[in-house]
């Protein structure tokens, strides 16, 4: 598991610089507007070096034994395609939506059972799965944030997996958790490249992939769900006050908890650090249910109210400035 962290750490070091020379030369660059957090054009696409490491790292750990961990090695390098796709070239939403459905069609192979539950198990996973690569792109918005969350997300999922002795599928919770640390220093603080889709998409792969094969392996929800809370209730919350306000979902905006706090003035490093601190204690309170009942309840009221104060965060934060 270490072996996979360090070569997918040492190969995104080694590959991003290269790539952020291939995106500048081909002017791959994102352009700030009104919505962006940024301020000057960087490059775009960064997230196909941290893509290719984390490949790198599982395959040479040997994770590629497992047919299991092939089939989510598979979805994340064609979701990765869809996201480079529309990075180097751009591609409309609705076309990408479906080309991201049919990248994640492979993971409803994860699931087991009678056939009939396989084909509702089955299409429910790839729904799942397409609902998180897209909150991944949806959360992707500041420096740093993705990186933590790859980092956070990837080592959890591999200490589940390895509790459960998923040995395969602990080495690609490690090679992405390595992967994305590599990014980190090209875009934090100051952002010399931006994962772009090809990251963003690779990363919501990944993890929807090890959550679908802890599922499968009856770990408990919370216990999986727990490392990926944050970007899915921001996203989800975020999409419900859009559509109850009558805001078209697919627009760009400003509307995310991380947006928000930005626009209040905390920093993106300090932002992206918070999601880093709050990931990790949501996935150790979520690993509170592998200890019985006795843990269990106490974790999953602990969890609801972290996850319950990120969201209340920017409304108090601005309620108390007011106030001074």
């Amino acid at each position: 598991m270490l072996e996979a962290a360090l070569v997918a750490l040492a190969a995104g070091l080694l590959l991003q610089p290269l790539g952020i020379h291939i995106l500048r030369a081909r002017n791959v660059m994102d352009v700030p507007n009104e919505r962006s957090s940024h301020a000057s054009p960087t490059a775009r696409g960064g997230g196909i070096a941290v893509v290719l490491a984390l490949v790198c790292g599982a395959l040479l750990a040997g994770a590629a034994n497992s047919s299991d961990v092939r089939v989510v090695l598979v979805a994340v390098v064609l979701c990765a395609a869809v996201g480079a796709a529309e990075d180097l070239h751009g591609v409309p939403v609705m076309q990408r939506l479906g080309l991201l459905l049919l990248a994640t069609t492979p993971l409803s192979a994860l699931v087991g059972g009678p056939a009939a539950v396989r084909v509702v198990a089955g299409g429910s996973a790839v729904c799942f799965a397409l609902a998180l690569v897209n909150a991944a792109n949806f959360m992707d918005g500041i420096n740093g944030i993705s990186a933590a969350q790859g980092l956070v997300a990837g080592a959890a999922y591999a200490l589940l997996a390895q509790a459960v002795g998923l040995n395969a599928a602990s080495v690609v919770g490690a090679a992405t958790a390595g992967a994305f640390l590599s990014f980190a220093p090209y875009n934090v603080p100051r952002a010399r490249a931006f994962l772009g889709d090809s990251g963003s998409y690779g990363l919501g792969a990944v993890l929807a992939g090890l959550a679908i094969l802890l599922l499968a392996q009856g770990v408990p929800l919370e216990a999986v769900l727990a490392p990926i809370a944050l970007y899915l209730a921001d996203t989800g919350i975020t999409l419900l006050r859009r559509c109850r306000s009558g805001q078209p979902w697919r627009l760009p905006h400003r509307m995310h908890v991380y947006q928000r706090l930005t626009d209040l003035g905390l920093s993106h490093s300090g932002v992206s650090c918070l999601v880093l601190v709050l990931g990790m204690l949501s996935a150790t309170l979520g690993a509170g249910s592998l200890s019985g009942a006795a843990l269990r309840v106490p974790a999953d009221l602990a969890l609801g109210a972290l996850v319950a104060g990120y969201l209340a965060l920017p409304h108090l934060l601005a309620v108390r400035a007011a106030a001074v």
